[in-house]
């Protein structure tokens, strides 16, 4: 990254290549996983980036965006562990759920939370 003081600033770093890093290898095992660590992206964006420079401003951008989709995606279905690795789950639910990141047009391709797999 080339900014010596960021390690000092940022304990946790994130940041969207490797967001798409871990969605491509099915590390993200919920919606709410990832909406954690973009979470931690911007809070380590307004942690580094002083108020009003370019890169903070774009950050509450991206994160106003981010919001304002997130909270206008339907309700996901949590999945309690009697039904983990049940596939009686009906498709209605599981619909829902895959689309969740191509709603969010962060993400060109739709991936499935629970089954990590692109639809």
């Amino acid at each position: 990254m080339g900014l010596p003081s960021y390690p000092k600033v940022v304990k946790r770093p994130m940041d969207l290549s490797t967001m798409r890093k871990k969605l491509d290898g099915g590390d993200y095992t919920s919606a709410k996983d990832f909406y954690n660590d973009f979470k931690l992206m911007i809070k380590n964006c307004h942690a580094f980036n002083p108020q009003g420079t370019p890169v903070q401003i774009a950050g509450a951008e991206l994160q106003r965006l981010f919001e304002d989709k997130w909270k206008n995606l339907p309700p996901l279905h949590e999945v309690s562990e009697s039904e983990d690795g049940d596939d009686s789950e009906d498709d209605e639910t599981r619909a829902r759920e895959s689309h969740c990141f191509r709603e969010m047009n962060l993400y060109p391709q739709c991936y499935d939370v629970r089954t990590n797999h692109r639809n």
